[in-house]
């Protein structure tokens, strides 16, 4: 009995020439599987426009892998490695997970089917190379962004309230750039960011997206130098995927006078001054002392950070306890958080950190990590083997040799600095009191909800608490107080 097959097509854009593409190997793979005897062709599967780093997004090839499990498809023709999947640990388990239902991939470049003893090895080696493909690609678009900057391009898409950029052209939209310069008079003539909020939103000025003004938005603004017709290029760039300020990582230039500003540059200049000024004015009047927990601790409610503050301070009940920001200011009806007292913290914080080191925990982050270290110090000793054995050629093996050893050097810094965090085995001792130095060394946060902390380390073990701030009340106390 023939076997039901399909094709698989990743099409890497939806431009015309890559939809002819697609016809091309639906009528590729009918003439194929249609001529050899024992498969049937029951369809063709394809993805538009979506990258091949994740399987994730491509339903068309999740739809194809329910197909192949339900038994409507037995076997699956695909014109490459890199059209099916360019992660490895992706690859291998979708091959693994296909090949215990009995379904077979063939890809016709490297003429490999996964049904086949061996195939792993073969499909490894193909997977790494389309991974290095796609890291020259990025590289490629870095590249590029970097010859854009340099010839003068700016992009700001729509985003930019008070105007809109088609064909490198700025066009004032007028009713926006009359909010634009209320905000600029507002803050020159003295208002708070909060308080230029307060007016925009009393007078019913709306954002772009039809939303309050919020101060983030406000103050970014004010820092904009596009509102007086000045481009600071590539000011944001995006590594591993997040997006950060470009400290010189990548090429910068700055444009002035590249368009019309809605506003002068002398009142932009002025109003960077007050944004400095005030700034420094009000690190002046607050009280920094760092502690130890100072900025590491969430809001499991929402989301802000705790701050320290001393209840009852200069008494002899003084106490010392860190509250939700957002609650402290603001006030229980924004949020129902619970504070905690310093010492308990303390207390918890020992009890985790012992937990911790005596237990050595890792992370699932850190296993993966092992695990792929472990995996490319297989594909070297099987490179070597190859090469050994005559199956692949000395230009093969010196091109792709050196981007393995030098995944491996990756890979190996990655796994020290997770696993380390530039602490020394000493470090890593039971401690039978608050050693403060140790919760940064250990600790990227802490969470708290509920009466529950969570304290994440920074290998990204969690470990949980809950906790009391001892009996309500304090009656005694308050009894003794109110008697002085």
């Amino acid at each position: 009995m023939k076997k039901k097959a399909a094709g698989y097509a990743r099409v890497s854009t939806k431009r015309s020439e890559q939809l002819a593409s697609y016809e091309q190997q639906l009528s590729h793979w009918q003439k194929v599987i249609g001529l050899d005897p024992n498969y049937e062709f029951v369809g063709m599967y394809a993805d538009y426009g979506i990258s091949g780093k994740f399987m994730a997004n491509r339903k068309q090839l999740i739809s194809l892998i329910d197909d192949c499990l339900s038994g409507e498809v037995e076997m699956i023709f695909v014109g490459a490695v890199s059209r099916f999947a360019r992660n490895l640990k992706e690859l291998l388990d979708t091959v693994h997970l296909l090949r215990e239902n009995n379904v077979g991939v063939y890809f016709e470049k490297e003429n490999i089917n996964s049904l086949d003893s061996g195939s792993d090895l073969y499909l490894t080696i193909a997977a790494a190379i389309a991974e290095n493909e796609l890291r020259d690609d990025r590289l490629r678009i870095l590249m590029a962004n970097d010859m854009r900057t340099k010839e003068g391009y700016v992009s700001v898409g729509n985003g930019l309230y008070g105007y809109l950029l088609k064909k490198q052209v700025f066009t004032i939209v007028e009713d926006e750039a009359e909010i634009v310069r209320k905000i600029f008079t507002y803050y020159l003539e003295g208002k708070s960011i909060g308080d230029v909020c307060k007016s925009l939103n009393e007078k019913g000025y709306k954002t772009r997206q039809g939303s309050l003004w919020s101060s983030t938005t406000v103050r970014k603004m004010l820092s904009n130098e596009k509102y007086c017709g000045d481009v600071q290029m590539r000011k944001y760039i995006k590594i591993n995927g997040q997006r950060i300020l470009n400290n010189g990582d990548r090429i910068s230039g700055y444009i002035e006078n590249n368009h019309k500003g809605i506003i002068s540059k002398e009142m932009f200049v002025e109003t960077q001054k007050q944004l400095q000024i005030r700034t420094q004015k009000k690190l002046i009047g607050q009280h920094n002392k760092e502690y130890p927990f100072t900025g590491k601790i969430e809001c499991g409610c929402c989301g802000k950070k705790y701050i320290h503050k001393v209840n009852n301070a200069g008494t002899p009940f003084a106490t010392e306890i860190w509250g939700c920001a957002r609650k402290v200011k603001q006030g229980a009806k924004y949020c129902s958080s619970n504070t905690i007292k310093e010492k308990v913290l303390h207390e918890l914080f020992v009890e985790v950190y012992n937990e911790f080191v005596v237990n050595k925990y890792e992370s699932e982050d850190i296993l993966q990590i092992r695990n792929e270290h472990k995996r490319l110090l297989g594909i070297e000793r099987q490179m070597i083997m190859l090469k050994t054995k005559g199956m692949i050629s000395q230009a093969g093996y010196d091109k792709e040799m050196p981007k393995i050893l030098k995944e491996l050097e990756i890979i190996k810094n990655k796994l020290a600095l997770l696993v380390h965090n530039n602490i020394r085995t000493k470090d890593r001792k039971p401690i039978g009191k608050f050693e403060e130095d140790k919760v940064d060394k250990f600790i990227e946060k802490v969470i708290i909800q509920n009466w529950k902390v969570t304290f994440v380390f920074r290998n990204g073990i969690k470990i949980e608490r809950n906790y009391t701030n001892g009996k309500p009340g304090n009656i005694r106390d308050w009894v003794i107080k109110n008697r002085r």
